[in-house]
């Protein structure tokens, strides 16, 4: 299915070539792009730490770092070494040490900063965290594997990113495209698909038919479709013909197949939709269908890099 994977850096990474009608992955390769450098900040991991003093690292923070625990599972995960659920079975494999003893399910899997994790004999430390912007195409699957043989882009950005273990932001559905983010950390993962944080979602949307007044102020509203509560979502005219209309939608949740099963509620037929923008990120105009490229952590995301270059730093001074 991949005919070629290569990847020269580590910046940008993309596989096009798309053929119908199937959209098999062809012809993969990396290339660095002067033009996305507004996109890409390879200072990112020395810049991200600007406002983190190494000596302001105080003793309570260094003790409440020291009887910090959590579970391998979720360590491992946040390593980017593998899923939770993957990780569990590593466990069980027999793959997975704490200081050098081998760990089995159904005993004591906390680990702490002092402790050495390893899988297979090699040493796990946290890396920092990342983000990847990539332009999904149609009829591909945002999973690892798909029963049906379908293209599945958390297989494939793995082999041409050469990253063993990236996260997919949410969902984009079978024949949606657009932006989606990648990110190599389980808690920036989980904050910016949590519905309690309002991260605001953009999407331009093709559709059969027509959006009246009345279905605008119902969406502004809220609306409950099969039982399922949906909040407010604002809703744009961008352009209309005899048949026809594009729509931008923008919402806070997200929920599984949530602007279809909206406009199916009005017996509005969705002909395209393609996600725009992710909270801070919006989909460089420049990225082609089945691109990937690195972002730059910005805005109230730079916590999640302060707080690992903090808790790296307690870490290398607790086992020294």
């Amino acid at each position: 299915m991949i005919r070629s994977l290569i990847t020269s850096f580590n910046t940008i990474s993309h596989y096009e070539s798309i053929i119908n009608p199937r959209l098999l992955f062809i012809n993969q390769c990396c290339r660095f792009s002067t033009t996305t450098t507004t996109f890409i900040n390879s200072k990112n991991n020395s810049n991200s730490n600007d406002n983190d003093n190494s000596d302001d690292i105080t003793q309570p923070f260094m003790n409440n770092l020291e009887d910090k625990k959590e579970r391998i599972q979720k360590y491992l995960a946040r390593c980017g070494v593998a899923s939770r659920r993957s990780s569990e079975e590593m466990i069980k494999s027999g793959r997975v040490t704490i200081n050098d003893k081998v760990v089995k399910i159904g005993e004591n899997l906390l680990v702490g900063v002092k402790d050495t994790v390893k899988v297979d004999n090699m040493l796990i430390k946290a890396s920092i965290p990342k983000l990847w912007l990539h332009h999904k195409p149609r009829n591909t699957l945002v999973t690892t594997k798909d029963s049906f043989g379908r293209d599945c882009l958390v297989d494939i950005l793995q082999k041409v990113m050469n990253k063993p273990h990236i996260i997919p932001v949410g969902r984009l559905d079978y024949y949606s495209e657009g932006l989606i983010l990648f990110t190599n950390d389980g808690e920036l993962s989980r904050y910016l698909e949590n519905p309690k944080t309002e991260i605001t979602r953009t999407y331009r949307v093709r559709i059969f038919g027509h959006l009246t007044e009345k279905m605008k102020e119902m969406l502004h509203r809220g609306i409950v479709v099969d039982n399922i509560k949906y909040k407010s979502i604002k809703a744009e005219i961008e352009s209309e013909t005899e048949s026809n209309s594009w729509i931008k939608l923008t919402l806070t949740e997200g929920k599984n197949r949530e602007i279809r099963n909206i406009l199916e509620y009005f017996n509005i037929k969705v002909l395209r939709l393609v996600r725009l923008q992710f909270g801070p990120y919006e989909m460089p105009s420049t990225l082609k269908p089945g691109e990937v490229v690195e972002a730059q952590i910005k805005g109230d995301l730079k916590q999640f890099v302060n707080k690992w270059s903090k808790e790296q730093r307690v870490r290398d001074r607790l086992n020294k």
